[in-house]
C-alpha cells in the first residue's frame, strides 16, 4: 500500500488513469484514498512533532529536522523507550541528546530491544552515571546486537581483562559507533598486531581498559600508529609505547605539523619535541591555547628555559590557573624571601598532592601572608579555609 501511496503522490490525477489504463472515475477514488493517506500522515507528524517538543525536550527546530526521519506510529511506545531511559538514570538533558543522534530509538521496541541491553550492561555492574555517559555519548549502541556483538564483545575483553570492572571501563572509552561483528574482530585483530610488535600483554591489558576506542579502529590505521611510534624512537617494550600509540591514533599528520611548529615558536628544537614525546606523548594532545599559555607563564613569569621544560612536558597536562601557576608562584616566594634551603624541579612540584603541597610548603610558612595572595579567587578561599581550621 505504501509503495502504491509513494507513486501515486508524484503522479499528475489527471493523467493518472490514462496512462494506467484505469477508468475516469477510478481517479476520484485514488484522489480520496491520497486524501485520506495524507490527513492520516499529517497527523501522525503532527504528533511526532509534539511529542519530540513536550517529551522529548528538543527545540522547535531541532524537533523538525527529526522528524523527516521519523514519524512516530505508536506514542505509545515512544513514551515506554523514555520510561525505561528515565528508569536507568537518563536525565531528560541526555534524552534529548540520544533521540536528536539516534532517532529511530524512539521507534525501537522498548522491551526487545531497548531493555535487554540496558539490563546486560547493569548486570555486569555498569553505575548508572557510566552507562548514561556512555549511551548518550554512543546511542548506537542500543541498535547494536546484544547476542552477536554486545555479549562476544564483553566474552572477549572479560577473558582478557578478567574482571568485570575493567570491562566496564573499556566499554566506557569506547568510540562513537555502535558494536559489530567487523569491530569485534578489529579489536582482536590489533591486540595480535600489538603483540607481535613486543608489546607486553600488561600495557595491551592498559590501552583495551582505558583506550578501548583505539583498538576498535581500523586495522591499518593502528599499524601506521605503530609504526610510526617506532621511527620516532619509542621503545615498544616501555609503557610510554602505548601512550604513544593513543597518541599517533588520534591524530591527523597535519595536525602533527601543527603541533610541531608551534611547539618549535616556543623555544624547541627538533629534539627538544622528540624527548619530550618520548617521556610523554600526550603532550602533543594538549590544547595550542593551553600551550602558549602555559609556556609563556613558565618562560617568561618563572624564567623557565624552554629546552628545560621539554624534559617535564607532563606540566603542559596540568591546568596553569588551578595547579601550575599557583605552585610556582608560591616557591618563588619563598625562595625570594630566603625561607627554602634548596631549589625545588618543576617535576616535583606538579607531581606532589594538594595535601602534600600545603602541608609542605603553605602551611609551615604560614606566618607569610603573601602566600595566600598568589591563589586567586576559589583556590585562595578554599586555602583559606583549611588554614582557619589547622
Amino acid at each position: 500500500m505504501f509503495n502504491l501511496l509513494r507513486f501515486v503522490r508524484v503522479c499528475n490525477f489527471g493523467c493518472y488513469p490514462k496512462y494506467l489504463g484505469f477508468p475516469q472515475h477510478a481517479n476520484s477514488i485514488i484522489r480520496s484514498f491520497c486524501e485520506s493517506a495524507n490527513n492520516v500522515c499529517d497527523q501522525q507528524r503532527s504528533q511526532t512533532l509534539s511529542f519530540l517538543i513536550n517529551s522529548c525536550k528538543l527545540s522547535p527546530v531541532a524537533a523538525t529536522v527529526v522528524s523527516e526521519k521519523l514519524i512516530l506510529k505508536s506514542l505509545r511506545n515512544a513514551e515506554s523507550v523514555l520510561t525505561i531511559l528515565k528508569t536507568y538514570g537518563f536525565s531528560d538533558v541526555q534524552i534529548t541528546r540520544l533521540v536528536t543522534k539516534y532517532s529511530k530509538l524512539l521507534s525501537s521496541h522498548p522491551d526487545k530491544t531497548v531493555l535487554p541491553k540496558l539490563r546486560f550492561f547493569d548486570s555486569i555492574g555498569m553505575p548508572h552515571h557510566v552507562l548514561t555517559g556512555m549511551i548518550s555519548r554512543c546511542p548506537t549502541l542500543l541498535g547494536s546486537s546484544l547476542d552477536k556483538c554486545i555479549i562476544p564483545f564483553y566474552d572477549y575483553l572479560k577473558n582478557i581483562l578478567q574482571s568485570d570492572k575493567k570491562v566496564v571501563r573499556a566499554f566506557s572509552t569506547i568510540g562513537p559507533h555502535s558494536l559489530t561483528t567487523t569491530l569485534n574482530h578489529r579489536a582482536s585483530a590489533n591486540v595480535d598486531i600489538l603483540r607481535k610488535y613486543g608489546v607486553s600483554d600488561s600495557n595491551i591489558k592498559f590501552l583495551l581498559e582505558y583506550h578501548s576506542n583505539v583498538l576498535t579502529r581500523k586495522i591499518d590505521w593502528v599499524v601506521k600508529a605503530v609504526e610510526r611510534a617506532i621511527e620516532l624512537g619509542m621503545d615498544t617494550s616501555k609503557f610510554s609505547f602505548i601512550l604513544a600509540v593513543h597518541t599517533l591514533s588520534c591524530l591527523s599528520k597535519s595536525a602533527w605539523k601543527r603541533k610541531e611548529e608551534l611547539y618549535r615558536r616556543c623555544g624547541w628544537s627538533d629534539p627538544d619535541i622528540l624527548t619530550a614525546f618520548s617521556l610523554h606523548p600526550y603532550c602533543m594532545l594538549v590544547s595550542e591555547d593551553k600551550i602558549m599559555r602555559t609556556m609563556e607563564f613558565l618562560v617568561k613569569e618563572m624564567d623557565c628555559q624552554p629546552k628545560d621544560i621539554a624534559k617535564t612536558p607532563r606540566v603542559l597536562l596540568y591546568c596553569l590557573d588551578k595547579r601550575v601557576a599557583p605552585r610556582c608562584r608560591v616557591i618563588k616566594l619563598l625562595m625570594e624571601k630566603g625561607l627554602l634551603e634548596r631549589s625545588y624541579k618543576l617535576s616535583s612540584l606538579i607531581s606532589y598532592s594538594e595535601h602534600c603541597f600545603l602541608e609542605r610548603f603553605v602551611r609551615k610558612h604560614g606566618h607569610v601572608p603573601e602566600l595566600l595572595e598568589v591563589y586567586r579567587g576559589v583556590r585562595a578561599q578554599s586555602i583559606g579555609n583549611r588554614m582557619k581550621n589547622l
